[in-house]
């Protein structure tokens, strides 16, 4: 009878003892035709980062420790594969990297969700049209909203009848197409403006009604990218309305200011300040506040690293500091020109491509300052970075639009030295070196800004 009694009380504790959780995810897998010698796998939000090393029998075996279900981004030789992983997913992907989409093959638990992802991917294909831009400034505000809510209602569709799906995952995944779907609509306004060049269109007053019900954060959707998208497009807005009030604004430092006060989730903010970072405090017109900002607001020490080489590598292109160089650059007048055979001139350069929107708007205006200061001690240099097989086209929009000062081809394109030296992310980009060949500004003024005529008569020209 004691130990009846023994072993009930025993059982007993056992119950009331708390169940432990698995809070982690198996990921196996074998690449054929194999090169790399590793791959990344990362969350969207940055919150998680790691190398694998594949060994010479391409196959290989990880765990993935998280508490939370989670998207995530398999990275190799310039190619990338979506997953979703759950703690206690024990997953098997096999692929061929001469193409992984069409050979992706997943086995085991968390095999379901990931086949779904892959038919998602295939029907975004299918619906591409109505995320064009081109397309979509075409329509009129009733039909784009009709044509965005089929696009909804076909994915809805595709996951409700899609089975063996956890809960979690589709939650997580419905909000996930209401948010793309929120954000879509974010950018119809701006792309009305700009396919039609109607800067005055304005969207109804009830328009954005839907933000009210979808600004509450919700950490289970941290790592989902529409989610992400949506309130970097919500301060983008922000941003744009502060703009119209004050042109004078940093547009960049405005919109980081946005994340770091209005979003409250700190691994939210923590994507969203990374996300920007990246690319906007190279053309930020006061870096050093955007990246005051940045490390005031920022909490992921991985990201906060990657922000700091950026930084450094800035203050290289401050005021005063001697300018990288280009050399033997194409010259379309025949023959090549470098940096150095300007010496003596203040020189103005204009990074632009023939395929860039924005940069074909600045020709106008460069053709008027270049009349304006037509026999001062200024050069002005354009360098396309189109490809190679663009060469062609770049020639004849030269001819084309009559293009005046020194129009040259850089060697590279994108990956050019003085390109890259200069951690140009985006054109067009506008840089200004003094006759000694320092750096005046490495983010001057664009041609249709006042402010580049000010900048011009600080050094008498």
């Amino acid at each position: 009878m004691k130990n009846i009694i023994l072993l009930s009380l025993v059982l007993s504790f056992m119950a009331c003892q708390p169940t432990e959780t698995t809070n982690f995810s198996v990921i196996t897998g074998k690449i054929e035709n194999n090169t790399a010698k590793t791959i990344t796998i990362s969350s969207p939000d940055y919150k998680f980062h790691k190398t694998i090393k594949i060994p010479e029998s391409n196959v290989f075996s990880d765990t993935i420790k998280s508490k939370m279900p989670s998207f995530y981004t398999i990275s190799f030789a310039n190619k990338r594969i979506n997953l979703y992983l759950e703690p206690s997913f024990d997953l098997n992907l096999n692929f061929d990297t001469s193409d992984p989409e069409n050979t992706l093959v997943f086995t085991g638990k968390g095999a379901s969700e990931n086949k779904y992802l892959l038919k998602k991917q295939n029907l975004s294909k299918v619906l591409k049209k109505y995320a064009d831009y081109h397309y979509v400034g075409t329509l009129t505000e009733a039909d784009f909203l009709q044509k965005m809510d089929s696009v909804k209602q076909a994915k809805l569709l595709l996951l409700n009848t899609t089975t063996n799906l956890s809960v979690d995952f589709k939650l997580i995944e419905k909000e996930s197409i209401t948010y793309n779907w929120a954000h879509q609509l974010n950018r119809f306004q701006k792309v009305k403006r700009y396919v039609s060049k109607d800067k005055t269109y304005k969207i109804s007053d009830n328009f954005y009604a839907y933000k009210k019900d979808l600004l509450h954060e919700n950490p289970k959707l941290n790592s989902a990218s529409s989610y992400i998208s949506f309130f970097a497009s919500y301060a983008s807005s922000l941003t744009s309305e502060a703009y119209k009030k004050d042109s004078l604004i940093d547009y960049e430092v405005t919109y980081i200011n946005f994340i770091a006060d209005s979003i409250k989730n700190q691994n939210l903010k923590n994507t969203l300040l990374y996300r920007d970072a990246q690319y906007a405090i190279t053309y930020a017109n006061d870096f050093e506040k955007y990246y005051k900002i940045f490390t005031d607001a920022s909490t992921n020490t991985y990201n906060n690293a990657k922000i700091d080489a950026i930084y450094l590598a800035l203050k290289k292109l401050s005021k005063g500091h001697p300018s990288p160089l280009f050399v033997n650059y194409e010259n379309y007048k025949g023959g090549t020109t470098s940096l150095k055979d300007l010496e003596g001139k203040f020189v103005y350069v204009d990074v632009w491509a023939t395929w860039c929107g924005p940069c074909k708007a600045e020709i106008p205006f460069l053709k008027k300052i270049e009349e304006a200061y037509h026999g001062k001690n200024i050069a002005f240099v354009s360098i396309s970075v189109d490809t190679d097989k663009a060469h062609e086209a770049w020639r004849k929009m030269v001819k084309e639009k009559n293009m005046g000062g020194i129009q040259l081809f850089s060697d590279k394109n994108w990956n050019s030295k003085f390109v890259t030296d200069y951690m140009i992310k985006g054109i067009p980009r506008f840089i200004l070196i003094d006759p000694d060949g320092n750096i005046i500004s490495s983010n001057a003024p664009r041609p249709s800004s006042p402010d580049l005529k000010k900048l011009l008569a600080e050094y008498d020209l």
